[in-house]
C-alpha cells in the first residue's frame, strides 16, 4: 500500500483498540452511502482521513518538500493553524458518486474544532497543485482530487474559505 493510501483504512488501525477488531463497525459506514455502496465496502471506511495529517507541513509546499519519508509523520493538533477550517475527516458520499454536467453536492467534513458540516464545493479552498501525492489514484496514470483531502501547507492551511458556508 502507498503511503497516502492510509486515507481510506485508517479504520482498520483503530479497529482492535476501540471497535473489538471490527474494521467494518456500523460506525464507519456513512448513513447517506448508496446500499450498493455499502455492501461493496468490507475494509474501506466511508470517512476520508485527509492526507494533511500524515506528513509534515512543509511536504504540502513545493519549496520546501524534501524527498520521502523525512516528512512523512504524523501531524499534533497544536500544528492546526485554523482548527474550524481544516477538515479531520470528510465524508465520500454524496461526492463521490456526482453525476456529470448536474450541479455539485456539497462536501462533509467533520472539522479539528469540534463542528461538522456540509460545504459547497465553491466554498472550498484549492486543493494544491496535483503531482503525484495530491489526489487520489484511480489508475497509474489516472487521479482525481478529493475534497478537503489535504491544500498548500497541510495542517497550517485551511480546507473551508473562511467564511464559506
Amino acid at each position: 500500500m502507498r503511503y497516502f493510501d492510509q486515507y481510506m483504512f485508517w479504520n482498520i488501525a483503530l479497529a482492535d483498540g476501540y471497535y473489538g477488531g471490527r474494521h467494518d463497525d456500523p460506525s464507519f459506514r456513512a448513513p447517506n452511502a448508496p446500499p450498493a455502496a455499502r455492501a461493496e465496502r468490507f475494509v474501506i471506511t466511508d470517512y476520508l482521513y485527509p492526507c494533511s495529517f500524515v506528513a509534515a507541513p512543509e511536504f504540502f509546499d513545493l519549496t520546501t518538500r524534501t524527498i520521502p519519508p523525512e516528512q512523512f509523520r504524523a501531524t499534533a493538533l497544536h500544528e492546526v493553524r485554523f482548527p474550524a477550517n481544516k477538515a479531520l475527516l470528510s465524508a465520500r458520499y454524496p461526492w463521490s458518486d456526482r453525476p456529470v454536467g448536474k450541479p455539485q453536492p456539497p462536501a462533509h467534513g467533520a472539522f479539528v474544532d469540534g463542528h461538522a458540516q456540509p460545504v459547497p464545493l465553491e466554498a472550498l479552498e484549492p486543493n494544491a497543485p496535483p503531482d503525484s501525492y495530491f489526489g487520489v489514484w484511480v489508475s497509474d496514470h489516472e487521479h482525481i482530487l478529493v475534497p478537503m483531502m489535504h491544500c498548500q501547507n497541510g495542517v497550517r492551511g485551511f480546507d473551508r474559505a473562511f467564511g464559506g458556508r
